[in-house]
Order: C-alpha cells, then sequence, then structure tokens
C-alpha cells in the first residue's frame, strides 16, 4: 500500500504542511481550535504545518468536510484551495453532510469520523480482496458452499 507521503504527486511535506497552515489561516483559527475540529491533537497539527509528518486519509476527509479544502491542492498545490469547479462544493451530499457534521457535538464527531475510518479501510480491504480474487479458484465446502 502506497503512503501518503510516498505518493511521487504529492509534494514535500513541508510545502503540505504550509497549506495546512493557510487553510487555518484562512478561517482565522488558532492551531488549538483547528486541531479540534478536525479531531487531532494541536501539536499533531504543529507536526504537520511544520513538515514533520504526513497528512492521514482521515484528515484530508475531515479537512474536506469540514473546510471545503480540496485534497488535490492540499497535498500538491494545484487547483484552487476550496470549493469545486464553480465553488460549489455541494455535489454528492457534501454540503448536507458538514452541516450535519457542524451541529454535532464533539463526541458526536469523533463517532462519525471513526465509523468513517471504518468504512474506509472495509473499501481499501475490498479492493485488495477484488485483486487478489481475478485470478483465485473458490473452495467448496462439505455442502458445496463456498469458504471464500
Amino acid at each position: 500500500m502506497l503512503r501518503i507521503a510516498d505518493d511521487p504527486r504529492v509534494s514535500n511535506m513541508k510545502e503540505v504542511g504550509l497549506r495546512i497552515r493557510a487553510l487555518r489561516k484562512k478561517y482565522n483559527l488558532p492551531q488549538e481550535v483547528f486541531a479540534r475540529e478536525v479531531l487531532i491533537s494541536r501539536s499533531s497539527l504543529s507536526d504537520l504545518e511544520n513538515g514533520k509528518r504526513a497528512p492521514t486519509g482521515p484528515l484530508l476527509v475531515a479537512l474536506e468536510c469540514l473546510f471545503s479544502a480540496k485534497r488535490e491542492w492540499v497535498m500538491t498545490g494545484k487547483g484552487d484551495m476550496t470549493g469545486g469547479p464553480d465553488g460549489d462544493n455541494g455535489k454528492d451530499g457534501v454540503v448536507e453532510l458538514v452541516d450535519g457534521f457542524r451541529r454535532l457535538s464533539g463526541d458526536g464527531r469523533k463517532k462519525i469520523l471513526n465509523l468513517l475510518r471504518v468504512f474506509l479501510m472495509i473499501e481499501e480491504r475490498g479492493a485488495k480482496g477484488a485483486k487478489g480474487a481475478k485470478g483465485a479458484k473458490e473452495t467448496k465446502g462439505a455442502r458445496g458452499a463456498s469458504l471464500r
């Protein structure tokens, strides 16, 4: 599995950190508040902004949902910082999702992000399983049920 930091399309982590800082400053938020919004510690945010750590997939989703940050821009600097082609980030229910997320308590947000992480892991495993299943034969049990 390719880690975000190893992706050749990603500019260096220092530049990624500067873009995350620019996003935070666009909303005039101190590190503590911004970190709390995306459910990470202030020290983790500081490490991100200083290029000492790469953003995780769930963090990129949180930045997109909460601040309309375009993942491509965060990771490469290409394209617009926020919004879609016409400044509209409401496709596929994103606006409704973000509005609902913002109304949740801190505990509710943590639960939703944990669910998101689970779904992302399931999808990742499914994608890996689909690749491995192409050449594999199914094994049948005594009653003919698939054992896979």
